[in-house]
């Protein structure tokens, strides 16, 4: 019997003992420790490495700084595809997947001679067309998550 209380006593001891040993040591700086990024930057890839200058057309850093000039944010893919706009044969354009620095609201579906009405979500991320050899601003859409 006496043994078990030692052993009580004991452990109680050990438990008061260790937070006032923690805040008589107190906190660990932690400046000196070296900094883990397990995301990597998208700014550390160079996503237009892959597209060469073609003289006459605009090229993929032209369009990059287009495309953030109207929608503020980071560029996280970038791809030369041709699209069909309105009645026109597709055309080619630089397709840019942009992080949004600001959300912008998502328009509803269009109503029959109605106002363009936005919803209340709001798309951080959008896909910007740039007319390949005009340089101009074609649309943007909010891309398709596909499950």
């Amino acid at each position: 019997m006496r043994k078990r209380i030692l052993i009580i006593l004991g452990a109680i001891l050990v438990l008061f003992a260790i937070p006032f040993i923690l805040y008589k040591i107190g906190p660990v700086p932690t400046k000196n420790l070296p900094v883990k990024n397990s995301t990597p930057s998208l700014t550390s890839v160079d996503l237009c490495a892959k597209f060469p200058k073609v003289q006459g057309e605009i090229s993929c850093e032209e369009a990059k700084a287009i495309a953030l000039a109207k929608y503020p944010g980071k560029i996280a893919n970038i791809d030369l595809k041709k699209e069909s706009i309105s009645t026109q044969s597709a055309t080619p354009v630089w397709l840019l997947t942009v992080i949004l620095k600001d959300p912008i609201p998502i328009p509803l579906p269009p109503q029959k001679n109605g106002p363009l009405l936005l919803s209340k979500e709001k798309a951080g991320t959008i896909e910007v067309a740039i007319d390949k050899f005009q340089g101009e601003f074609l649309f943007y859409r909010i891309p398709r998550i596909s499950k």
